[in-house]
């Protein structure tokens, strides 16, 4: 085919497609019509690649210590001691459980022999310690409380040295965490 039968081919076709009736498009609004729908189709499928993401909760976060008393104290005397909460700058994503309690070991002759005892490593952590010879109760609370708590403990009648731990543990079951810390009271007679 010559040129010039090229392009009278080329406009009866586009007076066809212009003469057509509404039953049938012409052939760009079909592929127009396509492409938008694939489009559509595409920008659809991709949404949530673009939309902000939900954000978790995030949970104030506390950590909980007893004022461990610094003078002597006196046989069967009785501690009235506080667990103050202490906010943690980190969030967290979840609330989780918090046991809590204060236990005595001992009693030793010199804070050495405390020391030289202590020194070992023991079972981990739980509230009530095996081996104390005495503990307060077991207090629960969240992590996301921040009340301040309060627990009674009776100090032993021997006197001597005694290694007290604050236990706090966080969680339950395989998520448990758990923290001790200790210090040293004296128990002497006046």
């Amino acid at each position: 085919m010559n040129a010039a039968a090229t392009q009278r081919e080329r406009a009866r076709r586009s007076e066809q497609d212009a003469d057509v009736t509404s039953e049938r498009r012409p052939r760009y609004d079909r592929h127009v019509r396509r492409l938008v729908i694939a489009l559509a189709l595409v920008v659809s499928s991709c949404g949530p690649v673009f939309t902000n993401p939900q954000a978790s909760p995030q949970f104030t976060y506390y950590q909980y210590t007893v004022a461990i008393p610094t003078t002597p104290l006196a046989p069967n005397q009785q501690l009235h001691l506080m667990w103050e909460p202490h906010l943690s700058p980190v969030k967290a994503s979840a609330a989780s459980t918090v046991q809590l309690c204060v236990a005595l070991f001992g009693p030793w002759e010199t804070v050495a022999a405390l020391k030289t005892a202590m020194s070992t490593a023991g079972p981990g952590p739980s509230c009530p310690p095996k081996g104390a010879i005495v503990s307060s109760e077991t207090l629960r609370t969240t992590s996301n409380s921040g009340a301040f708590l309060t627990t009674d403990l009776v100090v032993p009648a021997a006197p001597g040295f005694y290694d007290i731990h604050q236990i706090s543990i966080e969680g339950e079951g395989p998520q448990t965490s758990a923290m001790a810390a200790g210090g040293i009271v004296e128990v002497r007679t006046k």
